[in-house]
């Protein structure tokens, strides 16, 4: 069964920052048959798809370095952000992406990037349900 919502502070997806994003399609779909959809509304963002399951997104950065970001899902962005910050994270960007969720990548104490997601609907990247990261057990 596929998760189709994650529990807050679980991993939920990994996002691909790159400055590329057809190169990075090309590369993926050649190298794993993964295919992109373009998220409606939204020009900097895909999402990337195994068998037509949604399994992880790509966000067009504009600039900076190419990598992937794991993301911990989160119900209020914006408190998760200020908690995050209080704690001695620093906030690299947010995207809001209409109707399909709001991101944050932050930089923890140690430098490390990590990423948060609220998601505003389902069609966003799954899981195998497997724990209680999916909100349930199997």
């Amino acid at each position: 069964m596929r998760c189709e919502s994650h529990a807050p502070g679980s991993f939920c997806t990994t996002v691909l920052r790159t400055r590329d994003p057809q190169r990075a399609s090309t590369f993926y779909n050649a190298l794993g048959r993964w295919t992109f959809e373009p998220v409606a509304g939204s020009r900097q963002h895909f999402v990337m798809l195994f068998d037509g399951t949604p399994v992880a997104a790509i966000q067009d950065v504009f600039d900076g370095q190419d990598e992937w970001v794991p993301h911990v899902s989160v119900g209020d962005i914006d408190s998760a952000i200020s908690r995050a910050l209080g704690l001695g994270a620093t906030l690299v960007d947010t995207s809001a992406v209409t109707g399909f969720a709001r991101l944050a990548t932050l930089r923890d104490t140690e430098g490390a990037r990590f990423g948060m997601w609220h998601q505003l609907r389902i069609r966003a990247p799954s899981l195998w349900r497997t724990s209680a990261a999916c909100g349930g057990s199997k």
